[in-house]
């Protein structure tokens, strides 16, 4: 079993060693994307194939069903991983300072929080 899995990991590589597909080339078409669905990609990092995390700038307030729509669309474009986490900002929210909302894929589930009390602890918010 463990060589499947290695196996299917070294075609996923080679992929995109053959397509020339360069990182930058990745997030600019998830950029594309974003600006279609109201979404800005602010930040992206992964780390191997065990998890990426993104920082999502959002152009209003969105519903739980549209949250998970831009989570799928960005975790469809990702390369194979174990997590991924996305953190939703509006904006009036400073990145790094507590997300409006979050949303955690752990191998098949996928998890959509709303914390509108963060919008209390962010001043610009409150105005």
């Amino acid at each position: 079993m463990k060589y499947y899995v290695c196996l299917i990991k070294f075609v996923i590589l080679f992929f995109y060693a053959v397509t020339n597909v360069s990182a930058k080339d990745y997030l600019n078409n998830l950029e594309n994307k974003g600006k279609e669905a109201s979404y800005k990609i602010e930040k992206h990092t992964c780390y191997d194939m065990l998890k990426c995390s993104y920082d999502i700038r959002l152009k209003s307030k969105q519903s739980k069903d549209e949250l998970q729509k831009i989570s799928l669309e960005i975790l469809d474009e990702s390369p194979a991983i174990r997590k991924m986490y996305i953190m939703f900002y509006l904006p009036c929210m400073k990145i790094g300072s507590g997300a409006w909302a979050a949303s955690i894929w752990e191998g098949d589930r996928l998890k959509i929080d709303i914390m509108d009390y963060m919008l209390l602890s962010n001043k610009a918010c409150i105005e």
